[in-house]
């Protein structure tokens, strides 16, 4: 298969986008400052209040704080709302009882651990990009035990693998680690495998999309994806539009990827999902060159996606 690396502005932080941050905060200060002038005369003339100069400064120095605090949990904390490594020390226990499940280690820019699960077609493999949280000794059992119960009746091998500093894997989990890694799981397999399929969940779609921009892949299906990072973060903080998404530190422009991509996705979306809204998820079907098949789910929950067995069986019929 046929390698390629497109870069998008958005990829990360350029001038202009400093620029308008900048220029944001900048705005915000000048209002402030205006409003507390004319706060600390209201207090000084209503209430007879001696000490103008006093209460300007403690007034300004209140929205410095608070500007100041927005920022640290802007750049410090909404990525780690983003991306939470973490290792799951009972499934990482469980999965060494399963017999048929394989230890892989991939060696790109970190060093990549993971399992794969054969089937019967070993010229084809489901690659699954997991969320949040999950980790690859999970999401395998999970799936291993779904393929066993003929809810996913699927007779590809499956690979499951953990994000850096998830698991077992090395490194340090950021959106420029987490892409790359992405490319290298795919590239992995592009040399064992002749058919390559890729499947995101949640977090993991948009890396899935980037994946498939950069690599190429014979198809893919995404559980619950998002157009934007900024998307994600409006929903634990609802602010992130137009000019302010550029305060963010934790970008990934997954509607850029897509409009690159050659395949026509499956798309699963849920009226009901409260942690990827449902528009998000049909913005970036929207943007995919050759369309997408787009599966509107209704009354399921997002952590019950996955397992559902109507979502298990319509992936099922798109991979036989």
């Amino acid at each position: 298969m046929e390698n390629k690396v497109i870069n998008y502005k958005k990829d990360s932080s350029t001038s202009l986008e400093y620029i308008l941050s900048i220029l944001v905060v900048s705005t915000a200060l000048i209002i402030m400052v205006s409003l507390n002038y004319e706060a600390a005369k209201l207090i000084s003339n209503v209430l007879g209040i001696a000490g103008f100069n006093v209460i300007f400064v403690v007034l300004n120095a209140m929205a410095v704080i608070t500007v100041g605090t927005n920022g640290v949990v802007i750049y410090k904390i909404m990525p780690n709302i983003m991306i939470r490594p973490s290792y799951d020390e009972e499934s990482s226990r469980m999965i060494a009882t399963y017999e048929n499940i394989t230890d892989i280690t991939i060696n790109g820019n970190e060093e990549l651990k993971g399992y794969l699960i054969p089937g019967e077609d070993h010229g084809t493999v489901l690659i699954y990009f997991g969320g949040i949280d999950e980790t690859a000794a999970c999401s395998a059992i999970r799936l291993f035990d779904q393929r066993k119960s003929g809810l996913l009746d699927i007779s590809c091998d499956i690979a499951v693998v953990d994000w850096p500093e998830y698991g077992q894997s090395s490194g340090k989990a950021t959106s420029d680690t987490l892409k790359q890694a992405a490319v290298d799981i795919v590239r992995y397999f592009q040399v064992s495998h002749e058919k390559v399929i890729i499947m995101g969940y949640s977090m993991g779609t948009g890396y899935a999309v980037y994946a498939a921009n950069v690599c190429n892949c014979d198809d893919l299906i995404l559980i619950s994806p998002y157009s934007d990072a900024s998307d994600l973060c409006n929903s634990a903080i609802n602010v992130f539009h137009g000019i302010t998404s550029n305060l963010l530190s934790y970008k990934l422009p997954v509607s850029g990827y897509a409009r690159d991509v050659e395949v026509s996705p499956m798309i699963f979306a849920s009226r009901s999902d409260r942690r990827v809204r449902y528009y998000t998820s049909l913005r970036l079907a929207q943007n995919f060159k050759n369309g997408s098949m787009f599966v509107k789910l209704e009354g399921l929950s997002h952590g019950e996606m996955p397992t559902s067995e109507n979502v298990l069986r319509m992936i099922t019929d798109r991979i036989s």
